[in-house]
C-alpha cells in the first residue's frame, strides 16, 4: 500500500494493456498508487488501470479461492489514454471472476479521471468500476469518476457496473460521477451523431440474488454529454 506512481506505457500482455494485475492473491492491498497511461496505438486491445483475477495459468480458466479473507483497492488516480481500434474495452478498475463466498471486497477512495478513447469509428467500451466477483461483502463508495471523453461513434459509458454474484450485501454509497466544474463531466462524446447501440449509465447493478441486502444511495451522477446535434438517442 506505499505510494506509487506509473506513467508511460501499461504493461503489454496478450491483447492487454494493465497498470496493476493481480492474480490468485488473498488479503491483497492495491492502494495510493498513480497510474497513468500515454496514448496507447496499435492492434485492439483491452486497457486496465487495475485488474484483480483468478485465472489459472492457462488464462483462459479461473480458479477459486478458499478461506476469509478481504481484497481492499483503495485510493489509487488512474487516467488512461488509447487510440486502438474496434473491440477494445477501457476499465479503471477490473475485479473479476470466483471468489470465495466469505471474502469482502472494497473499492473504495478512488479517482478515476481524464479516461480517453480517441479511435471514433469504433464501438469501444469504457467502465469506470467494474466488478463481476462474487464475494460475500462488496463496497463501491467514494470514488471519483469524472472529466471522460469518447470519440468512439457507438461506444458504451458505465461509470460503475456490478455484475458478480454477491452473496450478502452491496453498498454502492457516496460516488461521485461527474461534477459541475469545468471539464468535470462523467462523460463527454466528441462525435455526432451516437449511435443507437450505445449505452450510457452511471451506475448498473445486475446482480439477482433475492436475499442480498442493497444500498445505492447519496451518489452524485451528472454530465453526460454529447457535443453536436444526434439523430438516434442512446438508452
Amino acid at each position: 500500500g506505499a505510494p506509487s506512481a506509473y506513467n508511460g506505457h501499461l504493461a503489454s500482455f496478450t491483447a492487454s494493456y494493465l497498470g496493476i494485475y493481480i492474480n490468485c492473491q488473498k488479503d491483497d492491498n492495491i492502494s495510493y498508487n498513480t497510474i497513468i497511461s500515454s496514448t496507447l496505438t496499435g492492434s485492439a486491445a483491452v486497457v486496465r488501470g487495475i485488474q484483480k483475477s483468478y485465472r489459472t495459468s492457462t488464462s483462459s480458466g479461473t480458479t477459486t479461492p478458499t478461506g476469509t479473507f478481504t481484497y481492499s483497492i483503495r485510493n489509487n488516480f488512474i487516467k488512461l489514454s488509447t487510440n486502438l481500434p474496434n473491440t477494445s474495452h477501457v476499465d479503471g478498475i477490473l475485479t473479476e471472476n470466483p471468489s470465495s463466498g466469505s471474502s469482502s471486497l472494497y473499492i473504495n477512495n478512488n479517482t478515476i479521471e481524464g479516461m480517453s478513447i480517441q479511435y471514433s469509428a469504433s464501438s469501444n467500451q469504457m467502465k469506470g468500476i467494474n466488478n463481476s466477483s462474487a464475494v460475500s461483502i462488496l463496497s463501491i463508495s467514494n470514488n471519483i469518476i469524472r472529466g471522460n471523453t469518447s470519440t468512439s461513434t457507438a461506444g458504451s459509458f458505465t461509470a460503475i457496473n456490478q455484475s458478480g454474484n454477491v452473496i450478502t450485501s452491496i453498498d454502492i454509497n457516496n460516488n461521485q460521477i461527474g461534477d459541475s466544474t469545468t471539464g468535470g463531466d462523467a462523460i463527454t462524446y466528441l462525435y455526432s451523431p451516437l449511435g443507437l447501440s450505445s449505452i450510457l449509465r452511471g451506475i448498473y447493478n445486475s446482480n439477482t440474488n433475492g436475499t442480498l441486502h442493497v444500498n445505492i444511495k447519496s451518489n452524485n451522477i451528472q454530465g453526460f454529454r454529447q457535443l453536436g446535434t444526434s439523430t438516434t438517442a442512446p438508452h
